[in-house]
């Protein structure tokens, strides 16, 4: 009978020690996933507020582009209206398009190619995507940690007793390419 209860409170014991050690470590990569978030959402920010920066650096250069001119102020506003990190990712990634279709407007237009203020804030634009990609491999390493507990039994239990749900990738569209 003794033996039998002890046997019961370790086992009752062991699946104590499990779920705290699985929260915390759940609460651990969850409040890292939001430390690197901010660092990203930092690096979104100044890359937003370059856009019209760079409006005002080409307009000259680009009158006959107002397309892609409204395209830029368009993902520059929806990412200032956005609340999440999902509508942040998509402002970043219909930016990243437009960017491509504007550096194109540089590469061809010779004045544009000598305008120092122009080639200032598109080095500045090529830095903040590449501390984007940094960060978003490491965001992105945490992520998929996280998803990983909170699909996977035993730790799925845990997870969903205590709301953790799983998080979204933030996704780079080649944008290295684009800004080089």
């Amino acid at each position: 009978m003794i033996l039998t209860l002890i046997v019961i409170g370790v086992i009752l014991l062991l699946a104590i020690l499990y779920v705290v050690f699985t929260y915390y470590s759940l609460l651990k990569l969850s409040n890292r996933i939001r430390d690197k978030w901010s660092l990203i959402d930092s690096q979104l920010k100044k890359k937003f507020d370059l856009i019209p920066q760079l409006l005002n650096a080409s307009k000259v250069y680009a009158k006959n582009e107002s397309d892609i001119l409204k395209c830029l102020i368009e993902a520059r506003n929806k990412f200032v209206v956005s609340s999440t990190s999902k509508q942040k990712m998509e402002a970043n990634s219909q930016l990243s398009m437009t960017f491509k279709r504007f550096m194109s407007l540089g590469d061809n237009n010779m004045d544009l190619k000598k305008d120092v203020s122009f080639l200032e804030l598109r080095k500045s634009l090529k830095d903040i995507d590449d501390e984007l990609f940094l960060l978003s491999e490491s965001y992105n390493d945490l992520v998929l940690s996280l998803n990983k507990k909170v699909n996977l039994f035993p730790s799925r239990v845990v997870a969903s007793l205590f709301g953790f749900k799983k998080e979204i990738l933030f996704q780079m569209e080649s944008q290295k390419a684009s800004l080089i």
